[in-house]
């Protein structure tokens, strides 16, 4: 048991330090990423890591990266907090795209973002609560972009496309169909994605991005 943990950790130091030594040599973005920025930060991780890719394994066709961005959970000072959030998410997101375009590979990237959950219409003191439906967005060279996907909701509280008197909006696209259509794109099969997905057969059609 020793053994074994000594050569996994062994394995593990001398990995560490064959990655660090390309990531010290991946090329530098014309556009710098914002170190104030912890979501530009991780996005800078994840193109020295695409760079490098070539003299990483060979047998990995597909890789994913996640990166976590949080503060959106605001029940209180949105009206200060959301625009910081949206604007540290935009440029973040733009540098992290420019970089991509220098490296000839935003054809086979495709970035989009996830949370758990949307807010409500209406107010609790300075913000707002926990709701259901919210936006999502998708960026890359395969995606048909430049548009929106799904019905965009009237937002007021005794429309019908809200819920209950705080106003939370009723989705018009499901999670599965969504993640759906990401997994289609990473090669899986439409039995696969139906095992994944079991309740995907109750909504319409997958969503085409």
């Amino acid at each position: 048991m020793i053994s074994h943990y000594a050569k996994i950790q062994k394995k593990s130091n001398d990995l560490s330090k064959f990655i660090q030594g390309k990531l010290n040599g991946a090329p530098t973005p014309s556009k710098p990423f914002d170190n104030n920025s912890s979501l530009a930060k991780q996005l800078e991780m994840v193109t020295k890591l695409i760079a490098i890719r070539n003299d990483l394994d060979n047998n990995t066709k597909r890789q994913i990266f996640f990166v976590g961005f949080g503060g959106w959970d605001t029940h209180k000072d949105q009206n200060e907090r959301h625009p910081k959030l949206l604007r540290q998410l935009s440029k973040s997101l733009s540098t992290f795209y420019l970089a991509l375009e220098e490296l000839d590979v935003t054809n086979q990237i495709t970035i989009f973002t996830a949370s758990e959950f949307g807010r409500t219409l209406t107010p609790n003191s300075s913000g707002t609560g926990h709701g259901w439906g919210g936006h999502n967005l998708v960026m890359g060279g395969s995606v048909n972009g430049g548009d929106i996907f799904g019905k965009m909701p009237k937002l007021q509280t005794d429309s019908p496309d809200a819920i209950e008197d705080r106003g939370r909006i009723i989705p018009t696209i499901s999670v599965e169909q969504y993640s759906a259509t990401l997994a289609s794109w990473f090669g899986l099969s439409e039995q696969q994605i139906n095992t994944i997905f079991p309740i995907l057969n109750l909504f319409e059609v997958v969503v085409t991005l």
